[in-house]
């Protein structure tokens, strides 16, 4: 699973492939072949977080490399919305390590 962000280059560079009418170049071909690796080569997972508050909850879905450390103090720091622990709200957060993509 990727963030449309993360393939940009990939795209970008399959773009001037298919844009060459001279053939394809050798150093175009070469990069796009390290950015598949690189794309490849990423361990990351999703992590679905729950903010329950007074209206109700909020969902949260982060794309993070597997190395990055996510705790409480990440996710709050996350939020799009006032962190009230004052007033009873709650945070709940798990990793997913495989992801099913469904066509």
């Amino acid at each position: 699973m990727f963030h449309r962000s993360q393939l940009d280059k990939l795209f970008e560079l399959i773009g001037q492939v298919q844009g060459s009418s001279d053939g394809v170049d050798s150093n175009v071909l070469g990069e796009l072949k390290e950015e598949a690796h690189r794309l490849q080569a990423l361990d990351q997972h999703l992590i679905l977080g729950q903010h329950m508050h007074r209206h109700g909850s909020s969902q949260y879905v982060f794309l993070a490399p597997k190395a990055m450390p996510f705790d409480e103090e990440v996710f709050i720091e996350n939020l799009q919305e006032e962190w009230e622990p004052q007033k009873d709200e709650e945070l709940e957060y798990g990793t997913w390590d495989a992801v099913l993509i469904l066509s």
